[in-house]
């Protein structure tokens, strides 16, 4: 996981960077966007083992359609969203 760490970091060390805080700290960008989330029909899910995210083929690629919780439950979904590490 530090690659993708990394990689994000990188631009603080670009000439002219500037390190900005969010207004209300970290835990004000988290609540935002699980609000954004929330409001577009989105449910978040905390503590969920994925085991398996489950594909179909769709205009000729390959699309996340859900996943498979480590406890066999089956989450079916028009959008996934995820950091697993491709």
């Amino acid at each position: 996981q530090a690659a993708p760490v990394a990689y994000t970091m990188s631009d603080l060390h670009k000439k002219g960077a500037v390190l900005d805080y969010p207004m209300g700290g970290m835990d004000s960008l988290i609540q935002a966007l699980v609000k954004g989330l929330e409001n577009h029909g989105g449910k978040l899910s905390l503590n969920s083992r994925v085991e398996q995210m489950l594909l179909e083929e769709q205009n000729g690629s390959a699309q996340c359609v859900g996943v498979v919780l480590d406890d066999g439950r089956k989450i079916k979904a028009n959008h996934v969203v995820s950091n697993a590490p491709l």
